[in-house]
């Protein structure tokens, strides 16, 4: 249910806007961070039923970076129950529009918390030095947890890895040895 609005357009322009942000959609690359590295609904969706990773990254240095690529944003989403009106007065930026389309999710989904790197998408951007920690989950394959210590290894700045285990209803975050 992301990336819907409500189109506002008079009739003589209706079915080439519509067109046009959708068009405008697909061009924008996308890259979602939360707030949270232990939300248990997040590790279930998003991280394979516990069995993937967390990455945590430096807020300023991450916000630092984006700053310098041309065209992106970081920024949080918004949660409504409502769809976002696109009309007439839009089409002098789509680019803002699409991307406060993009920024807006329905508010069931606000227990994520995030934030959104929106950029171009033809553009590839790797950030180096942002990243602080890897959480892995307790259902990570040992040959992937094995490799993931040994690339956190071999990175300039420190990477802290931590190792989730469950304790009854609760996640204890232990560092793994490096």
């Amino acid at each position: 249910m992301e990336g819907y609005y409500w189109a506002e357009f008079s009739k003589r322009r209706q079915s080439g806007e519509v067109r046009a942000f959708k068009e405008g959609k697909l061009q924008v690359g996308l890259a979602s961070f939360s707030e949270k590295h232990d939300n248990d609904l997040m590790w279930t969706h998003y991280a394979g039923n516990s069995s993937g990773i967390c990455i945590e990254y430096e807020y300023s240095l991450l916000s630092e970076s984006v700053a310098d690529l041309n065209r992106a944003i970081l920024v949080p989403m918004v949660y409504s129950s409502e769809l976002i009106a696109i009309g007439d007065n839009d089409t002098n930026d789509r680019e803002d529009a699409v991307r406060r389309i993009l920024r807006q999710k329905k508010a069931c989904w606000a227990y994520e918390e995030e934030w959104r790197l929106m950029a171009d998408l033809k553009a590839q951007h790797i950030i180096d030095g942002t990243i602080s920690k890897i959480y892995l989950g307790p259902r990570i394959d040992p040959r992937q947890k094995e490799r993931l210590i040994e690339q956190a290894k071999g990175v300039a700045h420190a990477i802290e890895v931590l190792q989730m285990k469950v304790s009854g209803y609760e996640h204890v975050w232990e560092p793994v040895d490096q």
